[in-house]
């Protein structure tokens, strides 16, 4: 398992075929939205909706693709137990603006279902942390994505 999600991120599928790096580092953004779908244990319509139109708007996808890219990166999370593997591409290959666009897509996709669970502000805080994004620019990303002072509640 851990040698094919190696694979995967040094572009190799089945050890055969050079993946496109275009499309690891879209796998690689929709593992993190899935991850951080799945960090409040409960799958809400709202979120995986949000986290499709995301992935559209950021790489130009049609819903199709989108829905596709979706179920790979879902797949690929379930037989992973690290974010690295994930951050380290990304941060190898985006610069700190992207990477900083990335942290608000995260954000857009932890408020979707209109509350923001606090493992679902943990996940976000570990991925910036990893990506080295700036705490101001976790922080302005959060406001921008709707996280005033008072938006949830310690334990919710």
């Amino acid at each position: 398992m851990w040698q094919k999600l190696k694979a995967l991120f040094e572009g190799e599928a089945g050890g055969s075929e050079p993946i496109d790096p275009q499309r690891r580092l879209q796998l690689a953004t929709a593992a993190l939205l899935v991850e951080v779908q799945r960090a409040d244990h409960e799958l809400d319509p709202a979120e995986r909706a949000a986290i499709a139109d995301l992935l559209q708007r950021r790489f130009a996808l049609s819903p199709a693709e989108a829905d596709e890219l979706l179920a790979d990166a879902a797949a690929e999370a379930d037989a992973t137990v690290s974010l690295h593997a994930y951050t380290q591409l990304l941060k190898s290959h985006l610069d700190a603006e992207a990477r900083k666009r990335l942290l608000a897509m995260l954000w857009e996709a932890a408020y979707a279902d209109g509350e923001l669970h606090m493992n679902e502000e943990g996940l976000v805080r570990k991925v910036a942390d990893l990506l080295y994004v700036p705490h101001r620019d976790f922080i302005a990303t959060k406001l921008a994505a709707g996280g005033g002072a008072a938006d949830s509640e310690p334990g919710v």
